[in-house]
């Protein structure tokens, strides 16, 4: 295995994701995160705004909501 697999492994994910972005993260560029979760079947894409990389230390409680409702969705759909 070797990152450069990463892209053409993704759709063998078949489990519900959540991709998150950082708004200003200059680390990753939002738009590898939104090819992440292009390729992921069923992903979901999630921008926290006037955050960069580390968005969970820049805004907690945004993230947490994020993924609370993230969590709910995804165990309301049985998948």
């Amino acid at each position: 295995w070797s990152p450069s697999d990463l892209a053409t492994r993704l759709p063998e994910i078949i489990a519900q994701t959540l991709v998150l972005a950082g708004e200003r993260d200059a680390v990753v560029p939002i738009a590898q995160s939104q090819r992440v979760a292009r390729n992921l079947p069923h992903a979901e894409f999630r921008v926290v705004p006037g955050t960069g990389h580390i968005a969970f230390e820049e805004a907690p409680a945004i993230i947490n909501r994020l993924i609370l409702d993230f969590l709910s969705r995804a165990q309301g759909s049985g998948k």
